[in-house]
């Protein structure tokens, strides 16, 4: 094209998202690596704050998922993702690092990282069918019967919530509810993540005990691997 030739490629960047044949990869790993620096500047910038302090920093300012209702939500790329983000998880509470998964939701106090993209999903799908632009209707009712990615996270948020196409005709607050950490964790466990959460808390001097540095980090590290 004038006097240039055209370069062919697999993917390309278009506002801000990877499009192509494996655009998928490239969007996660973008969504990856903005992940790690968003969090490694927090943390420097407040790193004299508390655990819940920055807990709440982090949800503000670090999980924005740029374009995450276009990634895949049930493969072995996104497991990427999650396993950062239980990592960061027990780095801002200082946790160990064999801290049981199933207590990080209830330490913290918000769903874990699939719940969350998979709400985001549920929104935007519902919205998109439910849309006045009559274009971006239709073409969200044709991935009802697709093989594409949005059609493939619609089966999969169908299955997180044992139910049909129906879902996407029910109230967000609904589907938080359904898919909320706490029908899925056991009532002993979230005892002990409140345990731990109040011990994190004594640690960083948040609130009074009668336990000292040493006893408080001792039951955290028992707490968390036992």
């Amino acid at each position: 094209m004038n006097g240039e030739p055209i370069v062919k490629a697999d993917n390309t960047l278009h506002l801000g998202h990877y499009v192509g044949k494996t655009a998928h990869v490239k969007n996660i790993s973008s969504g990856v690596s903005n992940l790690i620096t968003g969090t490694n500047t927090m943390l420097s910038r407040f790193h004299h704050c508390s655990s819940d302090v920055k807990s709440s920093l982090f949800q503000s300012y670090c999980t924005s998922y740029y374009g995450s209702v276009l990634w895949p939500l049930n493969t072995n790329e996104i497991n990427r993702l999650y396993v950062l983000w239980r990592k960061i998880m027990r780095r801002i509470w200082k946790l160990p690092h064999r801290t049981h998964c199933c207590l990080l939701p209830a330490v913290i106090g918000c769903e874990p990282i699939h719940i969350q993209l998979l709400i985001r999903f549920h929104n935007f799908f519902s919205n998109s069918l439910r849309s006045s632009n009559t274009q971006l209707a239709f073409v969200s009712n044709l991935c009802l019967y697709s093989q594409s990615i949005v059609s493939a996270n619609m089966r999969y948020c169908m299955y997180m919530m044992h139910g049909d196409l129906g879902i996407f005709q029910t109230n967000n607050s609904v589907v938080k509810h359904d898919l909320s950490y706490k029908n899925n964790i056991t009532q002993d466990n979230i005892c002990v993540a409140q345990a731990v959460r109040e011990l994190c808390l004594m640690r960083d001097g948040s609130e009074c005990g009668v336990l000292n540095s040493l006893e408080v980090c001792e039951f955290i590290n028992y707490l968390c691997c036992v």
